[in-house]
């Protein structure tokens, strides 16, 4: 869980300098009212809405823990209006990369999408598939570190070519879901 919020904020702080550092070249494109309008619809139809609003779900323990003094009477009215003001902040900052990238017919046309029986599906399980994704991520991100010492160990004694195998020995994760390791085979190279 520590990995998660570390690697959770450091996104997120990429992200937003990213995002502040566009809007500072490009503030006249950020007043586009018609824009954003179309744009926080986007976000709400397509689901990012419900996956940001995941993201924070899992920030409020700790910030609630951080901030003691709220009432128990205020927590869920506290809780309701710092996600609506988040995510109206983030659909702003949002704005330049849009549309450095969609113009407004395009975002028109994704929603059109969304309003769609498949598109409406997409929308519906993205944050359910965001988060199981989110727990195999961390299983895999886990792995890593094993799998590239691994892998300098094998390379420094002269195994070359790589091969992916189905089978999990020698892997930091037997007995998980993960249905691989990198196998190394030597080399006929040398002489």
């Amino acid at each position: 869980m520590k990995t998660l919020k570390i690697i959770f904020t450091f996104l997120m702080a990429s992200h937003f300098g990213a995002i502040a550092q566009n809007t500072i070249q490009t503030p006249q494109k950020n007043n586009n009212a018609a824009y954003k309008s179309v744009l926080s619809e986007l976000l709400k139809v397509s689901g990012a809405n419900a996956n940001f609003e995941l993201i924070l779900e899992q920030m409020l323990p700790m910030l609630q823990q951080q901030n003691k003094a709220i009432p128990k009477e205020d927590q869920e009215a506290v809780t309701s209006k710092f996600v609506q003001l988040s995510i109206l902040e983030l659909t702003e900052l949002s704005v330049p990369i849009y549309q450095k990238h969609l113009d407004l017919k395009d975002l028109q046309e994704v929603i059109a999408f969304y309003k769609t029986p498949a598109g409406k599906k997409h929308a519906e399980k993205t944050p359910i598939i965001a988060k199981e994704s989110m727990q195999i991520s961390q299983q895999w991100a886990a792995s890593l570190p094993y799998k590239f010492k691994q892998i300098v160990n094998d390379v420094a004694k002269g195994y070359l070519s790589f091969e992916i195998s189905t089978s999990l020995k020698h892997s930091s994760l037997s007995g998980t879901s993960f249905p691989w390791h990198t196998r190394i085979v030597r080399s006929t190279l040398h002489s």
